[in-house]
């Protein structure tokens, strides 16, 4: 495939220079999410030796190579070399099938060397590289300190977003330096978005308990905030753990292809130690509340970690767990103050939960071509009417809810005035009402819940209902 005769060699590392991701992490997640009680047959593969943890995963795993985030800027230094004379050769510490199918996908490439029955890593590549080409000018375009020894011996770095460790180390080795990408470094803004910390205003549902029970105990509230500060960073730890198993789908995702991890922006690596941060922050806290909280917690956990594993495919089934997990939110905030929550509220959040859950997959099938299947999930394009139907549905239950717990008795021993609170209900059928029509037109982007704490409309009818409930007190 390759033409020895030419003099020089452009020598491409893959993962995390090629790609913006490592393979072996990718394929490791990847067997996971289909084998949850695999770990340990990867764990006695590695014991046994890297190589025979690599071939493990070929024979279990499939990796689609045209959803890769390949690095533009690598390729367009390929595209000139090619141009100017040079043999392309794509040489990875990765397994043999997954090189060649990047090679085959990109056609950019005149050889592969890749890791068959040894680690192809550091100095073995390099010896790989002169044994192949003894007569060439190699150059080499990597990402890692392993790759020092091949660019001291080659006398130059090509270097592809390196740490600050792995540029010191080729300063202290004297090793001339071409900076071929430095785009790509870890900052606070996508641990932010890594973290999706917009998302925490969800857990306000923590709160309402000791709203709706008209306390005003200021060690009550101190504690319903390390609870919500807990939840939060749960939930973090949450959608990092879904973000990591879900990145072929995230990435036929016209808007979701764009996140940390999905674009390559973060790593797997560093994935896992967020989520390790996030979810020892998260425990840490609860433990400081009580252990109802603490089981609270647990369950929410366990149910995501379910929904994100297998649950989110099966139709029907995810929209409910989803309405589920927000009503779990309420009672963990029950579990820590200490005030019981009536039925009528477990009822309403269930309804208008599983309404805005139906909603959000209804978004989701609207942007779907016809008999089109959603990624990753168990619709396809024509449900959209009857989740329309279901979310419809369980709003108007919602407002059912409200319009029957205004007229039980439960109302007259927290308000003087409880006729007043009929007012809630066409303001609520109003903002149900608006945001399925605006659903329909296609003015709701993915998640109905983000978008109503975004929009102005929310706040100003949310104030109504406030002003209308202290009246009624």
């Amino acid at each position: 495939m390759d033409s020895v005769r030419k003099s020089k060699v452009l020598a491409v590392d893959l993962d995390r220079t090629l790609i913006k991701a490592d393979l072996l992490e990718e394929s490791i997640f990847i067997y996971l999410k289909k084998r949850p009680w695999g770990f340990l047959k990867l764990i006695f593969s590695l014991l046994k030796s890297r190589v025979e943890l690599k071939q493990f995963l070929v024979n279990h795993v499939a990796i689609n190579v045209e959803l890769l985030p390949y690095n533009q800027k690598v390729i367009s230094k390929i595209k000139a070399a090619r141009d100017d004379g040079y043999t392309i050769v794509l040489a990875s510490a990765s397994p043999a099938a997954f090189v060649n199918a990047v090679a085959t996908h990109l056609n950019l490439f005149d050889a592969v060397i890749a890791t068959e029955d040894k680690n192809l890593k550091g100095v073995r590549k390099l010896e790989a590289l002169k044994a192949r080409y003894p007569d060439c000018a190699i150059s080499y375009i990597g990402d890692s300190t392993s790759d020092i020894p091949i660019w001291k011996e080659l006398g130059i770095a090509h270097t592809v977003n390196v740490s600050r460790i792995t540029r010191k180390r080729i300063e202290f080795a004297e090793i001339p330096i071409d900076v071929v990408d430095d785009s790509q470094r870890i900052s606070l803004k996508l641990i932010r978005r890594s973290l999706r910390y917009h998302q925490w205003a969800k857990n306000l549902l923590i709160f309402l308990p000791l709203f709706l029970a008209h306390s005003f105990q200021a060690d009550l509230w101190r504690t319903t905030f390390l609870a919500f500060v807990s939840f939060s960073f749960t939930a973090s730890s949450i959608y990092i753990i879904n973000d990591l198993f879900d990145l072929e789908a995230d990435r036929r995702h016209p808007k979701k292809r764009e996140r940390p991890f999905a674009s390559g922006a973060l790593s797997i690596s560093q994935g896992v130690i967020l989520y390790g941060i996030t979810a020892s922050i998260a425990v840490s806290l609860a433990f400081l509340i009580n252990p109802g909280f603490l089981i609270c917690l647990l369950v929410y956990f366990l149910a995501n970690l379910a929904y994100t594993l297998r649950l989110k495919q099966i139709h029907s089934l995810d929209i409910i767990m989803l309405a589920g997990m927000y009503t779990v939110r309420i009672m963990a905030g029950s579990e820590t103050t200490g005030i019981e929550v009536s039925q009528w509220l477990l009822a309403f959040s269930t309804f208008l939960f599983f309404g805005l859950a139906a909603l959000k997959r209804f978004v989701e099938v609207s942007a779907l071509a016809p008999a089109q299947k959603a990624a990753g999930r168990g619709y396809v394009a024509e449900d959209k009417v009857p989740l329309a139907a279901l979310g419809g549905a369980g709003s108007l239950m919602a407002c059912m809810v409200l319009a029957l717990y205004f007229n039980s008795p439960a109302v007259y021993q927290l308000y003087r005035r409880p006729d007043i609170l009929w007012l809630i209900l066409p303001i609520h059928m109003y903002w149900v009402s608006s945001i399925w029509i605006l659903a329909s037109r296609g003015k709701i982007d993915d998640d109905p819940v983000l978008y109503t704490i975004k929009s102005r409309t929310t706040y100003v009818l949310a104030a109504l209902v406030m002003l209308i409930v202290f009246t009624a007190i």
